[in-house]
C-alpha cells in the first residue's frame, strides 16, 4: 500500500519476491489514484485484496491473478463504508470483513461472497462514544473484536455473534495518548498497545472466557532506545519469538514470556540504508521477515534462523512510492 503525496504514487503495488533470497525483485502491477488508502487485508486464498479509502469513504476491492500476482479492480470495484474508514480486519472464517470508520465513529460488518469477493454490509455497531475509531483487530478465536479509539486512549471489546454481528462488552481507557491498532499474540492471551510518548508497550492480559481486557493486570514494557512507536510481528512457529520495528533503521528480536506477556530484547539489527522501517511481517514458513520503508520505495528482507529466530539482513527491493503497509501471500501455485 503506497501513500505518496503524489496521486500517481497513491494506491497499491504488487511485488514479486525472489524464490531463493526472498528479496523483492520486480513490480508485477500497480493501481494508483486511490484517494487516501489507510489499511489493507488479503483473503487467505490470495484471490481478493481489500483496501480502505478514507477520502472516498469506500472499501476498494481487487481481484488477484494467482498465477502472476497481478492485481485488477474487481467487477464491483468499491463498496460504501462509513465516513473516513481507517482500518479493517477479516474474521478467521474469511466470510466477514469489519471496517472501522473514524468520521462516523462506528464499525461496519460485511459478509463476503466467496465467488465474487464482493462484501455486502449486514450490520453497523456504534463505537463506545469515548473517541474516534482508529484501529480494529479480531481475536484469533474469532469470538471477540477490539476497537482502538483515539481521544481518551480507549480500547473497546466487542463480542462477535454467531452471525458475525457485534455487541459492545467493555470499554477501557488505557493510555493518555493515542493507541494504535491492537496486536494480539497467537495464543490470544495478551494484547499489546504502543504508547507513543514514553517509549513503551502496554501489555494487557485477555480474559479467555469474555475476551475483556483485564485492567488490574495492565503493565508497561519499557522498550530500549531507539524503540518507541512499535509495530509487532509474531513468529508463526516460535510462540516465544517476537519482532518489532519503530520507524527508524532497526528491527529488534524479543522473547515473549508466556506467563506474563513481557518482552525482553535479544538482539537488534540495524539497516544502514533504511530510513523509516514501518510495517513488519513474518512469512508463513517463518523463514523470512519483511519490513517496508515508508520514507522510500523499498521493501527490506531478512532471513530468520530456524533454531534461534536470529535475523540476517538479505537486501532490499522496490515496493512502489512510500510503502506504509503490506500483506504477504506465498501460495500462488497451491
Amino acid at each position: 500500500m503506497n501513500t505518496s503525496a503524489s496521486p500517481a504514487g497513491t494506491g497499491v503495488t504488487a511485488v514479486a519476491l525472489n524464490a531463493t533470497t526472498g528479496i523483492a525483485e520486480s513490480i508485477v502491477g500497480t493501481i494508483a489514484n486511490i484517494g487516501s488508502p489507510t489499511a489493507l487485508c488479503l483473503a487467505a486464498d490470495g484471490s481478493f485484496l481489500y483496501v480502505t479509502d478514507s477520502s472516498s469513504h469506500t472499501v476498494v476491492i481487487y481481484s488477484v491473478d494467482r498465477a502472476t500476482g497481478a492485481i485488477s479492480l474487481a467487477s464491483t470495484p468499491t463498496v460504501p463504508a462509513g465516513t473516513s474508514p481507517t482500518s479493517l480486519a477479516l474474521h478467521p472464517n474469511e466470510d466477514i470483513l469489519y471496517v472501522c470508520n473514524f468520521g462516523s465513529a462506528d464499525i461496519w460488518a460485511f459478509r463476503i461472497d466467496r465467488a465474487t469477493g464482493i462484501p455486502s454490509r449486514f450490520s453497523v455497531a456504534p463505537g463506545s462514544g469515548r473517541g474516534s475509531p482508529v484501529g480494529v483487530t479480531v481475536h484469533p478465536s474469532g469470538k471477540f473484536l477490539y476497537l482502538s479509539e483515539d481521544e481518551q486512549g480507549c480500547v473497546s471489546t466487542y463480542t462477535i455473534g454467531a452471525d458475525g454481528s457485534l455487541a459492545l462488552a467493555d470499554s477501557m481507557a488505557l493510555v493518555s495518548d493515542f493507541p494504535g491498532p491492537v496486536s494480539i499474540d497467537p495464543s490470544g492471551r495478551f494484547a499489546f498497545f504502543s504508547q507513543y510518548q514514553d517509549s513503551s508497550l502496554r501489555v494487557v492480559p485477555i480474559d479467555p472466557q469474555t475476551g475483556i481486557l483485564i485492567e488490574p493486570a495492565t503493565r508497561l514494557i519499557r522498550m530500549p532506545p531507539p524503540f518507541n512507536y512499535v509495530r509487532l510481528a509474531f513468529h508463526p512457529q516460535r510462540p516465544d519469538c517476537v519482532y518489532a520495528t519503530v520507524g527508524n533503521q532497526d528491527v529488534g528480536q524479543f522473547t515473549l514470556d508466556a506467563a506474563t506477556g513481557d518482552l525482553a530484547l535479544v538482539r537488534r539489527v540495524t539497516v544502514a540504508s533504511a530510513q523509516t522501517l514501518d510495517a513488519v511481517r513474518v512469512d508463513a514458513s517463518g523463514k523470512r521477515l519483511y519490513a517496508c520503508d515508508s520514507s522510500s520505495a523499498e521493501m527490506h528482507t531478512f532471513s530468520c534462523d530456524e533454531a534461534t529466530g536470529q535475523l540476517t539482513y538479505q537486501g532490499a527491493g522496490e515496493a512502489g512510492e512510500l510503502p506504509s503497509d503490506f500483506v504477504l501471500f506465498d501460495g500462488w501455485n497451491s
